[in-house]
């Protein structure tokens, strides 16, 4: 996670409030300065937005904030929508800061997604509170500490510090105008950066103190706007006794990466100066024909004596007729690539929308699986061994033998299984075989009724198109990344 402490900004959050013998500020600074929190009972709020094509993100956050330093009491909640026309995934968080010690849990989520590994994910994540000490990255005095908040503990949907540390550390770029009113000041600050709209709205007494403000930024399809105002009583915190760490809580998450189904929503990205643009590198897979001294003839002489260059791209250049006729040759023979780099190679032309129905019909896919893997947990719980064996594939029987199979699945499978309380989806991994059946491989986490938590990995392969997947192997507490970095799955 990228840390930005308050110590190395220029912006004038980071100032002291103005000393008691006071003139109304005439710099952006100075009246910035007023933001800061001076321990009075402060209320604050804050909505953002973004849009991705068909992709739209939003988070509304309310909160108050009471005392300084080591004292700083905080509760603020957060909402957090992601919509998409087939996918919408609400959260509602809870944060608090007090003693500094830094708490959040997930208090609500609501799905509805084609996905149902995510919302076996959402579930494991409920309820649980996170403790840890107050990341040294927040800035508690600022006014906008909600930022630093959500981005120290990877909430920051929204990438909104990417927008507001741009205006933090550009004091230069904002202006101020000044209004004297009855019983106080009102200051209007804007910003010239291109590419951004900011506005910032305070009203103070005659003495400096702050008594309402208002903020509005916008960068293409980014807003963030908020207002922040005295508080009329003391703020009282409800503090978790139980609580985990942020491990812990990561261990909960069973792979789950927030937001997944959408990836990163970038934010508008605003142009380099004209002096630091370059013209963009021409992209490495554009290699240059080679240059290969009469090469029709060369082609030809190869043909007839069915001699190879050493490396096979002199042979002829990918793609002519002249390589496709050496490569059945077998005079320059070309990389055989697995199905799984093909969707990799063909994956990388797909637009969004066509990479989205790519990944809801593979998630249809691992759910098939999935079904028939819950099956034969099923029936080891039960300890059926007879219709466990006959969901296993028939080379593993015949490899191994029936009755290495009876004694395998009597003292190993069944003992494993039957304390099991629910299983989930960690990771997956699509695979295929010498015969190019397609295959996966499942990483899931077993939970039992103790709340011991164990790994496998359990091995399924489709014998043909018409037929159920079958279970080809099982490999008992141990992870899909701990097999493929032992080169036992590829």
């Amino acid at each position: 996670m990228r840390q930005i402490h308050a110590t190395v900004l220029t912006f004038a959050l980071t100032l002291a409030i103005p000393s008691a013998v006071f003139a109304a500020f005439n710099t952006p600074e100075e009246a910035l300065g007023a933001t800061r929190n001076t321990g009075i009972p402060r209320e604050f709020s804050a909505e953002a937005h973004n849009r991705d094509g068909d992709i739209f993100l939003s988070s509304w956050i309310t909160g108050v904030q009471e005392g300084t330093g080591n004292w700083l009491k905080l509760r603020m909640d957060v909402t957090t929508h992601m919509k998409q026309p087939h996918d919408f995934v609400s959260l509602n968080m809870r944060v608090l800061v007090y003693q500094n010690t830094l708490y959040y849990t997930i208090t609500g989520a609501n799905l509805h997604a084609e996905n149902p590994i995510i919302k076996t994910q959402l579930n494991s994540m409920l309820k649980k509170w996170v403790a840890l000490p107050l990341p040294t990255s927040i800035d508690i005095g600022s006014a906008w500490n909600m930022v630093d908040i959500l981005e120290a503990i990877d909430m920051d949907i929204l990438q909104i510090s990417d927008a507001w540390n741009d205006v933090r550390t550009s004091a230069d770029t904002l202006s101020l105008e000044h209004t004297k009113y009855t019983g106080g000041n009102a200051y209007s600050i804007a910003s010239t950066m291109p590419n951004h709209n900011l506005h910032i709205r305070l009203n103070t007494t005659e003495d400096g103190v702050l008594q309402f403000g208002k903020y509005y930024l916008s960068r293409g399809a980014f807003v963030f706007q908020g207002t922040m105002h005295p508080y009329g009583s003391t703020v009282n915190l409800d503090i978790p006794k139980e609580t985990i760490t942020p491990t812990e809580f990561e261990l909960s998450l069973l792979g789950f990466e927030f937001p997944m189904m959408y990836g990163n929503i970038p934010l508008p990205i605003t142009p380099l100066p004209e002096e630091h643009y370059r013209e963009p590198r021409e992209a490495l897979l554009k290699t240059p024909e080679p240059e290969i001294p009469e090469s029709r003839n060369y082609v030809e002489f190869i043909k007839r004596s069915g001699q190879s260059q050493e490396e096979p791209i002199t042979c002829a250049w990918p793609g002519t007729l002249d390589s496709i006729e050496l490569g059945r040759k077998g005079v320059c023979p070309s990389e055989k690539l697995d199905k799984r780099d093909i969707r990799q190679l063909n994956a990388i032309s797909l637009t969004g929308m066509e990479r989205r129905e790519q990944r809801f019909a593979e998630d249809r896919t691992i759910e098939n699986y999935d079904t028939v893997a819950e099956k034969f947990e099923g029936f080891a719980k039960r300890r059926d061994a007879h219709r466990l064996k006959t969901m296993l594939s028939r080379a593993s029987i015949t490899s191994i033998g029936s009755d290495g199979i009876d004694a395998w699945l009597n003292q190993e499978v069944i003992p494993f299984f039957t304390p099991m309380m629910r299983s989930s989806i960690v990771e997956y991994m699509l695979i295929e075989d010498d015969k190019d059946n397609e295959g996966i491989a499942l990483h899931k986490m077993v939970v039992t009724e103790t709340g011991r938590r164990k790994d496998m990995v359990i091995v399924l392969f489709h014998p043909d198109e018409f037929s159920e997947p079958v279970i080809m192997d099982i490999f008992f507490n141990t992870t899909l990344r701990q097999l493929t970095m032992q080169g036992i799955i590829e």
